[in-house]
């Protein structure tokens, strides 16, 4: 081979060295793009969804973004309250209670009594059945009581009578239940109510049941509660003279706040089934007052009234009071409500200087004065 074949053919081979190289650095350096944009996708979360399923994942992605930059979700809602434990059973010691219904009204009505909610009250009704889950006999007294906040409500004597199906206050055998209606009279803007049962008087545990909103929350017996406070004074007894000591005085005693609101003498009196006349050498004063509880729980209105005459001192009269139209009841009043009524006393027509005296307990020594002097 001459000299000059030989150096074509170096040259040939040198030029294809050159190709081959050029054509390996190419496809070296589209893998290495190739593979550095893989790795810019995997780092994208959201190129990475779109990459896995489209759109729905993207959206989750941003809805949880959302979420932890403080936007509001349904979990970051205010708790809206119970509604009515309606057909639950919950057990304590030997009774299993069941809050059956529970309703509010403006008054009830049996065969032979009714009951009208106060001014500024409504009716508290519930329907509960009580289960004796024990092996002996147990007694079922005044065991509930409803309470708002920090008030306490105990059961109404009078509507509680008046209430068609009223559970009694009775015995239960083993096995055996009684079912019936329970009343209470609360005030009508009462909220956030909850039905208490306690098994003894004198021990701590209850158990609790919701009552729901009450009616100034907007409960079914919102109807009710409105016209409750319709029939309330657009005068409140805040507004009363405090401390005064003649008609139309307020003076407040314990859990007691007492109004006078008005005072008489007559010879006779009567309403619908009695009448009754003064004695010789005697007159019937006739007061007329309003006492409300300012405390926090079920006071007792027994016969808290005298009058008293320097160092005489006249009670009540059964007779004349029962013969008063609108007598004052002798009952339970609940913390925010009240009572209006008349109280007779049968007294020496010559007496004078008289004074009323409502003493809060027939134990203590505690008591508020109001001259009847005209």
């Amino acid at each position: 081979m001459s000299t000059k074949s030989r150096i074509n053919l170096l040259s040939l081979s040198l030029a294809g060295l050159f190709l081959i190289f050029a054509f390996g650095s190419s496809d070296s350096s589209d893998s290495s793009d190739s593979s550095s944009t893989e790795g810019e996708k995997s780092s994208d979360p959201a190129a990475t969804a779109d990459a896995a399923g489209g759109d729905e994942s993207s959206d989750e992605v941003a809805d949880s973004g959302s979420e932890e930059s403080g936007g509001e979700s349904e979990d970051t809602e205010p708790a809206k309250p119970a509604g009515p434990e309606l057909g639950t059973a919950k057990s304590i010691d030997s009774f299993e209670v069941t809050l059956n219904s529970t309703s509010e009204k403006r008054s009830t009505k049996d065969s032979f009594m009714d009951h009208t909610a106060g001014e500024g009250a409504i009716l508290r009704l519930v329907n509960v059945k009580i289960k004796n889950i024990g092996k002996e006999q147990v007694m079922l007294l005044d065991n509930f009581k409803v309470v708002s906040g920090e008030m306490e409500f105990g059961t109404s004597t009078e509507c509680t009578m008046a209430t068609p199906k009223a559970l009694s206050w009775d015995q239960i055998n083993p096995g055996l239940s009684k079912t019936g209606n329970v009343c209470f009279e609360i005030p009508a803007d009462a909220g956030n109510l909850k039905l208490v049962f306690q098994p003894s008087m004198w021990g701590s545990d209850k158990v609790s049941f919701n009552l729901g909103k009450g009616a100034s929350a907007g409960s079914s017996g919102g109807g009710a509660a409105a016209a409750a406070k319709s029939d309330s004074p657009s005068k409140s007894a805040a507004a009363a003279p405090s401390g005064g000591s003649g008609v139309g005085g307020t003076q407040s005693l314990d859990s007691f706040q007492v109004t006078l609101n008005s005072t008489s003498e007559k010879r006779s009196t009567k309403d619908s089934f009695m009448d009754h006349t003064a004695g010789e050498g005697a007159i019937l004063r006739l007061v007329n007052v309003k006492i409300k509880n300012i405390g926090k729980e079920q006071e007792m209105l027994l016969d808290n009234f005298k009058v008293v005459s320097g160092e005489m001192e006249f009670g009540t009269s059964t007779e004349c009071t029962m013969a008063t139209p609108k007598a004052l009841s002798w009952d339970q009043i609940n913390p925010g409500l009240s009572k209006t009524g008349n109280v007779c006393f049968e007294i020496p027509a010559d007496a004078t200087g008289l004074k009323l005296v409502f003493e809060a307990s027939m134990w203590g020594s505690k008591k508020m004065t109001f001259s009847l002097d005209k």
